[in-house]
């Protein structure tokens, strides 16, 4: 899981509503257009946020912010195995009745993408299910570039849980469905522009399902004032009606969602399934944000 958002000293903005000539003339340059031309991603001069906010039909500006990576609770030296019985001791596995579900489907002909901080196709357990062609990485502002493989290694940890084949290690939910990689996380963090512009990306190569094992805050209601939550989730329902599932972290920050108007990003927006974490004993775990308002599983 990943956690909380700072000001980025950008000049990249996330604009809702306006329209891409209103904001070109104002000077803004269009980095990407997201949700059918009612979200753009734009460079601007330092300090233009209320230049844009006086556009014509805009309703939100947000200054670029970064999305950072919780600390690892614990670190262990990487190990190899040629043993596959390690698939025994999933525990997570085994409390979704996981195994038994592979009797009738094992994911074959769907697509998942895992937007995070990359994954490494050339595991043995994820090689046969990744396809490198269409992994790229958004780490730029909303700029897609080419894949680069996993920066911190959380991203194939997310991949092995979704679709791993159990080849030498472990097995995954759905170990015959296709993965694609989209790097949204850097070595330390990445941006709400970047994860806006890989959600645009997911329905544009037709992905069934995308996760997102981050985010940032919790927020109190008033940090909405600028359109931010607006923006995700004109983005993700555009995502939805165009195909493609998104499942998103609930947040570890131990905290009820559901009182006093308090949200996370990219999740707890319509057009999202918010997850929160549970542990080998089916219940919450002590670290992750709940809220039945917010969350749906």
């Amino acid at each position: 899981m990943i956690g909380t958002g700072s000001a980025q000293s950008s000049s990249t903005y996330v604009v809702t509503g306006g329209g891409r000539t209103r904001l070109e003339n104002a000077g803004a340059t269009i980095r990407r257009e997201l949700a059918n031309g009612s979200v753009f991603i734009v460079s601007a001069e330092d300090g233009a946020a209320d230049d844009l906010r006086s556009v014509s039909g805009v309703s939100g500006v947000t200054e670029n912010f970064e999305v950072e990576h919780d600390g690892p609770i614990s670190e262990v030296e990487p190990q190899t195995t040629d043993d596959a019985e390690f698939t025994e001791k999933q525990w997570d596995k085994e409390i979704t009745d996981t195994f038994e579900a592979h009797d009738y489907a094992t994911g074959e002909g769907t697509r998942i993408v895992i937007a995070d901080t990359g994954v490494d196709g050339t595991h043995p357990d994820l090689e046969a299910n990744f396809n490198e062609e269409l992994s790229v990485s958004f780490v730029d502002g909303g700029e897609k570039d080419e894949h680069i493989g996993d920066s911190g290694d959380h991203g194939t940890h997310v991949a092995g849980t979704a679709a791993a084949t159990g080849a030498e290690g472990i097995t995954g939910t759905a170990p015959d469905a296709e993965l694609v990689s989209v790097r949204v996380l850097g070595p330390d963090s990445s941006s709400f522009a970047d994860i806006l512009a890989a959600a645009d990306y997911t329905a544009e190569i037709g992905a069934d399902v995308a996760n997102y094992s981050l985010g940032a805050g919790p927020f109190p209601p008033e940090a909405n004032s600028d359109g931010t939550r607006v923006a995700v989730q004109k983005v993700m329902q555009d995502v939805a009606r165009r195909g493609t599932v998104s499942t998103v972290s609930a947040g570890n920050a131990e905290t009820d969602l559901q009182r006093g108007g308090l949200f996370y990003l990219p999740g707890t927006v319509q057009g999202v399934m918010t997850v929160s974490a549970s542990g080998p004993g089916d219940n919450l775990s002590f670290y992750s944000n709940y809220g039945t308002s917010e969350i749906e599983v």
